[in-house]
Formats: structure tokens, sequence, C-alpha cells
């Protein structure tokens, strides 16, 4: 938990305590990949990463000063202004920021929609743009954390320990529920709605089961 700090804020001193507790615990084995979005970026806590030989993909913001072709320092979305929706581009390893510069591979990606999304990745990342997708299911637990089932929004706890204990027993409850849900979905065969989509999210599933008990 954060202490006499801006709410939601860190810096790369308290993610590398979070993960050396994390290494402490489970091992660096258990590491596959950390994926972060633009406010996780900076030399100190890219440079530790790779100092630790733990692979990372990173979003960086569309501003971002990234290095072009010739060395020059360019916005990112200059560098992949030509870059056609569904597709992506590796730029391979290119310098980032003019100050307090760091190195890492940059790869674009257009959305189908058009969107433009700017990822760095540690170097033996094959496919960075497939990675960054598993970000989803960090954003589907937020929800399901803040109004899909748990409205941990709701609770009045400010005391830093007692809210530390709730959310690990949160967290608990939710990967159960997220378990259970994988396997009622594997032995039911559910219809679509017309709009394509599941009228119940897996965790959703895995909730009413439980409350059904």
């Amino acid at each position: 938990m954060l202490e006499d700090k801006k709410q939601g804020s860190t810096d790369h001193i308290d993610r590398i305590d979070l993960m050396e507790q994390f290494i402490k615990c489970f091992g660096k084995e258990r590491m596959e990949c950390i994926i972060g979005d633009a406010e996780f970026i900076g030399k100190n806590w890219i440079n530790w990463l790779k100092e630790e030989k733990i692979e990372y993909v990173m979003n960086l913001r569309n501003s971002q000063n990234i290095s072009n072709s010739r060395g020059e320092s360019a916005k990112g979305s200059d560098l992949f202004r030509d870059l056609k929706p569904g597709t992506f581009l590796n730029l391979g390893e290119r310098k980032i920021n003019k100050n307090k510069s760091y190195f890492a591979y940059i790869v674009g990606i257009r959305t189908k929609s058009g969107e433009l999304i700017i990822i760095a990745c540690s170097a033996d990342i094959k496919d960075g743009s497939a990675i960054y997708k598993l970000r989803w299911g960090i954003e589907t637990m937020f929800k399901s954390l803040k109004s899909g089932g748990f409205n941990l929004e709701d609770t009045h706890i400010v005391d830093p320990d007692r809210l530390e204990t709730l959310l690990a027993v949160v967290a608990i409850a939710h990967t159960i529920s997220s378990k259970i849900g994988e396997i009622l979905l594997k032995d039911n065969t559910l219809k679509l709605k017309n709009h394509g989509y599941k009228a119940k999210s897996t965790i959703r599933h895995g909730i009413d089961y439980i409350i059904s008990l």
C-alpha cells in the first residue's frame, strides 16, 4: 500500500520494492513478463528490469520522444503515421526520451478502429503486440473489483493496514470466483446475445454460483 503519496501514484522505488517482495515470496521464475501502462515507464525502472533480466512490455504515450532511423528524436505518433489499421510495425531498439534516456525495442500497433498503441519491449520479446493484449485481463479484473460483484469502492475503510487486508481477501475471492467460472463455462455451451457477447462474464458466473451455494 502507498502511504504519504498522491493517490494512485508510484515511482520506480515503489515498483522495485514491490517486485523484490514478490521475488522473495514466489521466486523470479514465476514472472513471465511485466505489462504496464504509460505511467510505469522511466529510465531507472526499465534499467532495473534489464539488470534483473525480467521481461517487460510497457505502453508509451503517443507523444513520447523516440529516436527515428537517423537517431533524431521524434514523436512516437509521427514514426507510425503511415501504419494502416489492423497492422503493427517493429522498429527495433530505439532511444526513448531526450533527457534521462534509455533504450528499448519499440512496436507500433494500429487497431482496426484506427487507434495507435506504442509499446516498449525487452529484447527477447518476440511478439509484444500479442502480449500487450493480455493487459485487457487487468481491466476486466478492475471492473469486477469496482462494480462487477465485489463493489470494493463502497468500502469506508481508510486505515492502510486494514485496507491491505481487505485487498488480500478480495484478491483470493476473485481468483476463486474466476476459476469456478472457467469450470462452469467448460461444462456448458452458452448462447451468445445478439451483440455477439456472453450474457455474463466468466467471473460473474463464478460469483453467482458461489452465491447460490
